[in-house]
């Protein structure tokens, strides 16, 4: 849900540069989506899907590491319970988790959607959060039809009855770029300002 700000898109575009250019040195890998990627005049919101850079850090005396995301700490965002990073922020984290964040940029007030992914999913995760949303929606659809499904993040083959509170227990489709969802559906590529639901 989008925070009523609207911009045109050149000034989103300018928006998305500056973020992008707070938060690609975290990333493994970034790239704006949703309605900007589309081309469309009027955003109402800014997309990210992003792959963190992960570093190890001990976590017992007797060697054991953890993995903690570069992202999480980026100077860009503001936490609100850490205020003396307010002169470096330029984004307030407003809720999220481990695979979706939700930001407000300070200086526009539009809303940031950050999508956190893998390097297996990245083109499953683009594609859908590039849309717009019918098209997403009509992507999961006739992916059943082909006899895959999404659940977790992943294109996955047979039908979604194993998916449940424990995750699903079928077979990952490597999707690293979007052009392997397209393939694997047997639909051929289109520009993401050209999507719309056939």
């Amino acid at each position: 849900m989008s925070t009523g700000t609207r911009l045109p898109l050149a000034d989103a575009t300018r928006v998305a540069q500056e973020i992008y250019g707070q938060l690609d040195p975290s990333c493994v890998r970034l790239a704006v989506a949703g309605s900007i990627r589309r081309e469309r005049a009027d955003v109402g919101d800014i997309d990210f899907v992003a792959i963190p850079r992960y570093i190890a850090q001990p976590s017992s005396l007797w060697g054991d590491e953890t993995t903690r995301s570069v992202l999480d700490e980026t100077p860009a965002m503001l936490e609100g319970e850490r205020p003396e990073r307010t002169h470096s922020a330029m984004l307030e984290r407003l809720s999220g988790g481990e695979r979706y964040v939700k930001l407000r940029h300070l200086a526009s007030g539009m809303q940031v959607d950050l999508f956190i992914t893998s390097r297996n999913q990245w083109g499953l995760i683009l594609l859908i959060r590039t849309g717009p949303a019918d098209y997403s929606q009509w992507l999961v659809t006739y992916a059943r039809r082909r006899g895959y499904h999404v659940c977790g993040g992943w294109l996955r083959v047979g039908l979604a009855t194993d998916c449940g509170p424990a995750g699903c227990k079928r077979q990952v489709v490597p999707t690293p770029e979007e052009g392997d969802v397209y393939g694997a559906l047997g639909l051929v590529w289109i520009e993401p300002s050209e999507r719309r639901v056939p």
